[in-house]
């Protein structure tokens, strides 16, 4: 008894290690195996790395979204800047609320407003997606009052939509859904690309334009027309990465934290691999001088 006793311990004992090692060492098997599949994007350099903004939606907290608890869990995991949807209660205060219907009880975007205006949190820039059209003079009061107009941004709204807010609505810049299509490329690829209209005739500030659009020679003319633009619809880390490629400033991600990690690993393998560039030529310099 006592000897299968000590073989059930061992035994025991031996299934606690595995568990340990496992939970210690699994992540970063499956880590390396994904950075690996990104290897061939790494040995690219990304031109304006310094710049990349992610942008992310908030986090889920307790089955909830779009409250300052997940907006400040996106910021702590690696984001720049949040993605919020923006509803109005009855008396046309703003909300943070994807769904109109509970519009009274959301989180005022005032809140989020006044954390903006924190130390911690003075940096950051918040992107509002209007889920429901309303009168936008109390959210333009608010940005007035807390000095955040070149910190807030206004999205969600699509072509069919054009016009029903423009800038004689709102002092917020204002980003509108764009479709880039095969006249856009071909322009853009012989020299004749042409910055949209409706960007001046409803006031616009930028557009929104979908990651499987944005190729390095739309993004490449986007930049020399001094276009804004945000890179939305980054459904995988290859795309993400593509994205980052092809210089685009703002890309929205759903995984700031994997986002972060990704442009962190590339910044690294760039300056190593510019350290080693540097090592090498003053290598040759160094033989030359003493041939």
């Amino acid at each position: 008894m006592k000897a299968k006793k000590k073989s059930i311990i061992i035994a025991s004992a031996l299934i606690v290690i595995t568990a340990v090692l496992a939970t210690a060492f699994l992540p970063k098997v499956f880590s390396f195996a994904r950075n690996n599949k990104l290897s061939s994007y790494f040995s690219q350099d990304i031109k304006n790395v310094d710049n990349i903004e992610l942008i992310s939606p908030a986090q889920v907290i307790g089955g909830k979204s779009d409250t300052l608890a997940g907006i400040k869990e996106s910021l702590r995991l690696g984001a720049d800047s949040v993605i919020v949807d923006l509803c109005f209660k009855k008396d046309f205060t703003p909300v943070i609320c994807s769904d109109y219907t509970v519009a009274e009880s959301a989180t005022p975007v005032e809140d989020l407003f006044k954390a903006m205006c924190t130390d911690e949190y003075k940096d950051i820039s918040v992107y509002l997606n209007i889920i429901q059209l309303s009168d936008l003079s109390k959210l333009n009061e608010l940005c007035v009052s807390y000095n955040l107009i070149s910190r807030v941004f206004l999205t969600g709204i699509d072509k069919d939509h054009y016009g029903m807010i423009t800038s004689d609505d709102t002092i917020i810049p204002l980003f509108l859904d764009y479709e880039i299509t095969s006249d856009d490329v071909k322009s853009a690829e012989e020299g004749d690309f042409r910055v949209p209209e409706f960007l001046s005739k409803y006031g616009a500030f930028g557009i929104v334009i979908k990651a499987e659009s944005a190729d390095e020679e739309i993004v490449k003319t986007l930049n020399i027309y001094s276009v804004p633009f945000i890179v939305d619809n980054v459904t995988s880390e290859e795309i993400f990465c593509e994205a980052a490629l092809s210089n685009a400033v703002r890309i929205i991600t759903d995984t700031p934290e994997r986002s972060r990690e990704i442009i962190d690993l590339w910044t690294i393998d760039m300056q190593e691999r510019h350290a080693s560039s540097v090592e090498k030529s003053l290598e040759e310099l160094s033989q030359k001088a003493g041939d």
